[in-house]
């Protein structure tokens, strides 16, 4: 694979290979549901569902990839398959965190997809990302190498030390990360191997990329693009997509 860098030229996206990897192998314990949330019904459609069309929706998708649960692969790929829009579906076994997920799903298509591919990677839990936020990141990502959606905060941020506040951060320079993130596949492909080879452990993919030296392009998102994490989430993600305030 190439080395990490973000500097030199990448191709149009219109000319690039766009795969959308859908990460859906958490367990959801802070859920309380019956089933892994990502497979919760939300308004008569599974969450994942949801997820899956927003990308296969979009003509610059060419390929998806889920990663599912271990040992369910066979019964995700059969509930994606509905929505996939007969576009290219991958199904593989996530692992034990969501960075070890992705790691395995970048793995799987490291034989199919080049370095200059686009890498779309997202939450199956976040089934409002609107088309024109996806074309955004995409395009950003073929620009710059790589692209994270995130929102301004609109609260006054507070850094603490134990239990008591240590300082008040510059709200204007904060920013919520979001998913997609986007990146060039060989750079991001690199980061993750990397992470592992050293023991790192981040919370999002750009991480991975930031400590490699890569400047992440920021890709204004918008507060509908929810994390369903909570049953909280869940009732406000019926309320966004029954009064379609989403849109």
């Amino acid at each position: 694979m190439a080395a990490v860098d973000a500097g030199r030229p990448s191709p149009p996206l219109s000319g690039a290979t766009v795969c959308a990897f859908i990460m859906a192998a958490g367990s959801g314990e802070r859920f309380m549901g019956l089933t892994e949330k990502q497979m919760e019904p939300l308004c008569g459609m599974p969450i994942l569902l949801r997820s899956v069309m927003a990308f296969a929706s979009l003509e610059e998708v060419g390929c998806l990839v889920v990663s599912a649960p271990e040992g369910r692969a066979s019964e995700y790929r059969l509930a994606a398959e509905a929505s996939c829009m007969g576009k290219g579906l991958t199904v593989v076994d996530g692992g034990a965190t969501r960075q070890e997920s992705v790691h395995k799903a970048l793995e799987r298509m490291s034989a199919s997809l080049p370095d200059d591919a686009i890498a779309a990677i997202h939450d199956a839990v976040r089934p409002f990302a609107d088309g024109p936020t996806i074309r955004r990141s995409l395009s950003d990502a073929a620009t710059f190498g790589a692209s994270c959606v995130c929102v301004p905060s609109k609260d006054t941020v507070k850094e603490a030390v134990g239990g008591f506040i240590a300082r008040t951060v510059d709200r204007s320079a904060v920013w919520l990360a979001q998913t997609p993130q986007c990146f060039r596949f060989g750079l991001i492909l690199g980061a993750h191997r990397a992470a592992a080879a050293d023991g790192i452990k981040a919370t999002d993919d750009a991480a991975l990329a930031e400590r490699m030296g890569v400047k992440v392009r920021v890709t204004p998102g918008t507060d509908s693009n929810i994390k369903i994490t909570t049953r909280d989430d869940y009732g406000y993600a019926e309320y966004l997509l029954s009064s379609r305030k989403w849109e």
